[in-house]
């Protein structure tokens, strides 16, 4: 029974192993191609005459650019899965759709309220991790009745 326990964990290890190694390597692989795609947006916008001028020239360029800052956000939420940076990437993507889709009143009522609530959701995970820290901070900090803070001593 206990080989058997034993051998589970060492497997479900290896798999943690290799499932960040893949997801470093995916990350790179997409870093690589934003990168290539940045430099051919590059030559794209900037070169003569730019495709910028035009009624439909900023829509192309910011529906471009807001691409790479998902692949961007995507690259960081591999990288570090918390939940600021979930909300981030959903917040590009929603806002990249509300603002370059010319879809019905209601379709972007419901962008804006799902970018409101993103917000929302960002500002209060914020703050409750502020206030964590400063309850740890105060809870390792003797603060005494002249109002001087003193590390608490140790018995």
């Amino acid at each position: 029974m206990v080989l058997h326990q034993i051998i589970r964990k060492k497997s479900q290890q290896g798999l943690q192993i290799a499932a960040a190694i893949f997801e470093g390597a995916l990350s790179w692989v997409v870093f690589a191609g934003i990168t290539i795609c940045g430099f051919c947006l590059l030559k794209k916008y900037f070169c003569i005459p730019s495709p910028l001028i035009g009624p439909s020239g900023l829509q192309n360029f910011l529906a471009d650019l807001l691409i790479l800052v998902i692949g961007i956000e995507f690259i960081k939420t591999f990288l570090n899965r918390t939940p600021e940076s979930i909300m981030e990437i959903l917040l590009f993507a929603i806002t990249r759709q509300v603002v370059l889709s010319h879809g019905s009143l209601m379709e972007t009522l419901a962008g804006c309220a799902a970018v409101i609530l993103l917000l929302s959701a960002h500002h209060f995970w914020e703050t409750l991790q502020m206030r964590q820290s400063a309850a740890a901070t105060v809870k390792m900090l003797d603060i005494t009745s002249d109002g001087m803070q003193h590390a608490p001593l140790h018995e």
